[in-house]
């Protein structure tokens, strides 16, 4: 799991309460979606609020992935925390 950026390869993107998976493939994302929710159950905390921002080419013509019972939406943009940034 994980993208490379020149010589770099990164998996995720941890913030104080928040992180961000990167993959190249979406079968890999929702897999990795079903790891993080079993390893964060145990601590009593839920994944919520999950959106999916795809870039690149080919576009994804899906609206909604479905997640263990959750639809995730995929959406074109998103705008972190509402910072307008």
């Amino acid at each position: 799991m994980g993208v490379s950026i020149g010589e770099e390869s990164f998996s995720d993107l941890d913030y104080a309460y928040d992180v961000t998976l990167l993959v190249e493939m979406l079968e890999t994302l929702v897999a990795g979606l079903l790891v993080l929710q079993d390893e964060a159950a145990p601590l009593g905390l839920q994944v919520t609020k999950t959106k999916i921002q795809h870039v690149g080419e080919p576009r994804l013509t899906e609206s909604t992935v479905h997640v263990a019972a959750e639809n995730v939406d995929l959406v074109d943009e998103f705008i972190y925390s509402s910072s307008g940034c």
